[in-house]
């Protein structure tokens, strides 16, 4: 099994869009594959947070730059980064901020 799958999405429950649906059943489903899966999504103003069981959810600001800056700060203390996959669900800024912090299997 492996170790950590991080799933990166701006998009994710309680959004009820197609991609935070995707992102929700993929964290789920992942979980027999890796011994942690975590979720970075952002916050959704006025809504109940989401619970996923088995699955870490870290929701930060729903204001874009201060999120962005969240997610750096968060993917840079995050220690054996080569044993952690990433599944980003879009190219700007998902991949481009893990990229950043030093991530390479995305």
């Amino acid at each position: 099994m492996n170790e950590h799958l991080l799933i990166f999405s701006l998009d994710f429950p309680p959004s009820i869009g197609g991609i935070a649906r995707l992102t929700a059943s993929l964290a789920e489903g992942m979980l027999v594959n890796y011994d942690k899966v975590t979720v970075i999504c952002q916050k959704t103003a006025g809504k109940n947070e989401y619970k996923l069981d088995g699955v870490e959810i870290i929701a930060l600001s729903s204001k874009r730059i201060i999120f962005e800056i969240e997610v750096l700060r968060y993917l840079k203390q995050l220690k054996k980064r080569k044993n952690i996959d990433v599944i980003c669900g879009l190219w700007h800024p998902e991949v481009l901020l893990a990229r950043i912090a030093g991530f390479r299997k995305i």
